[in-house]
This record gives structure tokens, C-alpha cells and sequence, in this order.
């Protein structure tokens, strides 16, 4: 990752697992709840941003995300079945020195400035590859 002139480079792990449901011993998010928390925590780092700007103090700030997702797409189930989120909604409960008006402004600007918010709100060009390689019984 490059920050400005810089590259920043970082090295960290999390676990990742699925509910029992699925296969998963539900010990840790699944890769859609790791979405949606990094959606949430994008999101609330604009916004404490945008209220330290503006000189705002906050005595209490929590965001709730939730979204819809329909199994049958992901495990192929069904053909036509959507993959992936049909909807992500929040709701930002907040108290501090400023009107219900101005917390709404705040919500926006919060929206309209997360990287998180903008790339699940606007279509992302997805570029892959693979890098393969076969393992033969005479390479072991």
C-alpha cells in the first residue's frame, strides 16, 4: 500500500470460519461478516473524522450493519440466484453536542467520503489471476 511517497507495508492474520451451518465450527466471521465489519468501521472512521473537523463532541457512537444475502447463489443451488449482498443497511446511533440535523449532515459526508462505502456503492473493476502450479506424483 503506498501513502503518499511511502509504502506502508503491513503483515497481520485473522481466522476465518463459518457457522455450523456451513460446515464451520463458528469460532471466528465468516468473510461476509469481515465485509460488512470493515464496511462499519470505515464508515465510523469517517464520521468521528468528520465530527472532530467540525469540533464536535461525541459521548457515544456505535454502527449497526446488516445485510441480505441469499445462499443459494453462493453454493450454486440455484442458476439465476444473486451472489453476493442484495442489500447492506446501517443505522449510526449517536449522542454529542450537536442537533439531530447536523448528525444527519455528519451520516452523509461519512458515506459519501468512506473508500468502504463508495466501492460497495459503485461498480469496481475486478482483476485476477492465478498463479498454478502442478504437483506430480514424481515431484514429491
Amino acid at each position: 500500500m503506498k501513502i503518499g511517497p511511502h509504502t506502508v507495508s503491513r503483515n497481520f492474520s485473522w481466522s476465518i470460519d463459518e457457522p455450523r451451518q456451513l460446515l464451520g465450527s463458528n469460532h471466528a466471521p465468516n468473510p461476509q461478516e469481515y465485509l460488512l465489519s470493515g464496511f462499519g468501521a470505515c464508515m465510523m472512521m469517517a464520521f468521528v473524522s468528520g465530527a472532530t473537523a467540525k469540533g464536535i463532541q461525541l459521548e457515544h457512537l456505535s454502527i449497526n450493519v446488516e445485510g441480505d444475502l441469499d445462499l443459494h447463489g453462493f453454493l450454486g443451488m440455484e442458476s439465476n440466484a444473486p451472489v453476493g449482498f442484495s442489500a447492506i443497511r446501517y443505522r449510526i446511533d449517536v449522542r454529542g453536542d450537536a442537533s439531530p440535523e447536523t448528525f444527519e449532515a455528519l451520516r452523509q459526508q461519512a458515506e459519501s467520503h468512506s473508500p468502504n462505502a463508495m466501492t460497495l456503492a459503485n461498480p469496481v473493476e475486478l482483476l485476477g489471476e492465478i498463479n498454478a502450479e502442478e504437483v506430480r506424483d514424481s515431484d514429491t
